[in-house]
Order: C-alpha cells, then sequence, then structure tokens
C-alpha cells in the first residue's frame, strides 16, 4: 500500500490528501498499525501461554522473564501504535497537524530494533522503577548583601 501511496501521489495534480491517493494512504496506516497490534498481540499470549504452562517447573526468577518480555514489548510497542492511530485518525479527518504526527509516526520505525534491544538486554520497568529512580533537585541561594551566591545539589 506504501508503494502505492507514492506512486500515486507523484502522478500529476495529485494531491496525497484527496482522492485515491488519500486512500492508498489511509490504508496503508491502517494495515500499518493493525498488523504491529495483531503481532504484537500474539507475541505477548504466546509468551503468557508458556508462562503458565512452566509455572510448576521454573523458579519464580526463571518465570519472570516471561513477564519481563511482556513487559518490554509492551513499552517498545506502545508509542508506535498509538502514534499509528493518532495519524491515522488525523489523516482521515483531514487536519492540517496530519503531516506533524506523521512525520513524528515515522520517527518510529525503530520500534522493532527498540524491542531487539531491550530483550536481549533484560531491561523493562517495573513496580519498583520508578521509585528506585532518584531525583535530584538545584537550589539557588543568593546572598545579596555579600554579592555571592551558591547552587546546593541534593539527591532525594
Amino acid at each position: 500500500m506504501a508503494i502505492m501511496t507514492v506512486i500515486e501521489s507523484a502522478m500529476p495534480l495529485s494531491d496525497l490528501w484527496q482522492g485515491l491517493t488519500a486512500q492508498f494512504g489511509i490504508s496503508w496506516v491502517a494495515l500499518t498499525v493493525g498488523f504491529n497490534i495483531i503481532v504484537t498481540g500474539l507475541i505477548i499470549s504466546r509468551l503468557l501461554f508458556f508462562h503458565r504452562r512452566v509455572r510448576s517447573i521454573l523458579s519464580d526468577e526463571q518465570r519472570s522473564t516471561y513477564t519481563g518480555t511482556v513487559a518490554i514489548l509492551v513499552e517498545s510497542a506502545l508509542p508506535f501504535t498509538v502514534l499509528g492511530i493518532v495519524y491515522l485518525v488525523t489523516y482521515i479527518l483531514g487536519i492540517p497537524s496530519a503531516t506533524a504526527v506523521g512525520i513524528i509516526w515515522g520517527t518510529f520505525v525503530l520500534t522493532p530494533q527498540l524491542i531487539i534491544l531491550r530483550v536481549a538486554s533484560g531491561v523493562a520497568w517495573s513496580r519498583d522503577t520508578g521509585s528506585s529512580i532518584t531525583q535530584t533537585t538545584l537550589h539557588y541561594h543568593d546572598n545579596s548583601s555579600s554579592g555571592s551566591s551558591n547552587m546546593i545539589m541534593k539527591n532525594l
């Protein structure tokens, strides 16, 4: 569909936002987003299926690999999917910001590589991740009478 969109948009007097070109474009975005949702859902369901099957065989630490991988898949695929849906809606409605949303959505084509990287490194958010992040605050103190100032950095 993407190739048809490009071919049709290259025709003389063609408009990317109207006519046959827009129909091909809407179909392409809808198929891309739908395929991403279906494939991610199938992978997650397969992982959860095996997680349930090996519940009695593996230890808690070994079983957490399955749920951690599911979290990584959801976290990594979610931005691409949500932006794709937003782009699809703005494209269908002909909203002028559809171009900007499409450009941003296009930058998320690296999502599969991000999933591979995160699964290979085993890094995902957990329940404890938010509380383990260290926050740093800067406090600025101005001593006008002495003409000096200093900053204090504190880890919370």
